[in-house]
């Protein structure tokens, strides 16, 4: 039931490769159901896309334990091969990163810039997603996120959407080789 083109940021700074991009507009299609199995095959799609959104209300799904440290990108891995909702709030968020990039926390953690390049020998470990401390650095100061609007950040399949809900965001994970070579 989900259509339109995916615009804005819900960054302050610099838009990057991982910036979520809010749904213009909702579009109603009574033949979505039947053309979703057709759609994900034409984009070459394994699994369900993802819909992002904010909401007071408790969602069903699944969360991390509150005071768990694990990474949040599992969870939305499940959601993703699943079909599962999964949703965070400020006590269960996962790891401290992705609970400020959706909102839940003002400020990184301390030394965010290591712990995403190098590391700190005998401190921490280095994640490696970023080549340096220097360049990490100016990763996080020029994308800042906007503080959560609401109390649960809920990722869900797209086709799971109900007519009440927006989604902010939509994602989709797919490995580059499994483009199709043309789309109708």
């Amino acid at each position: 039931m989900w259509s339109g083109v995916v615009r804005g940021s819900l960054h302050r700074g610099k838009r990057s490769p991982l910036t979520f991009r809010p749904v213009k507009e909702k579009i109603m299609n009574p033949s979505f159901e039947t053309s979703w199995p057709r759609l994900r095959e034409v984009l070459g799609l394994k699994e369900h896309p993802l819909g992002a959104f904010y909401t007071n209300d408790k969602p069903e799904g699944m969360t991390p334990e509150s005071g768990v440290q694990t990474c949040m990108i599992g969870y939305l891995q499940n959601a993703r091969k699943k079909g599962e909702t999964v949703y965070f709030d400020k006590e269960h968020f996962g790891c401290p990163g992705g609970a400020y990039y959706m909102g839940f926390f003002a400020s990184p953690r301390p030394k965010i810039e290591y712990f995403l390049s190098c590391g700190i020998p005998g401190e921490m470990e280095g994640e490696r997603y970023i080549k340096t401390p220097e360049l990490a650095k100016m990763f996080i100061t020029t994308r800042i996120p906007r503080l959560a609007p609401a109390t649960y950040c809920v990722f869900k399949p797209i086709e799971k959407f109900t007519d009440n809900q927006n989604p902010r965001s939509s994602s989709s994970l797919r490995h580059p080789t499994s483009s199709p070579d043309s789309l109708p």
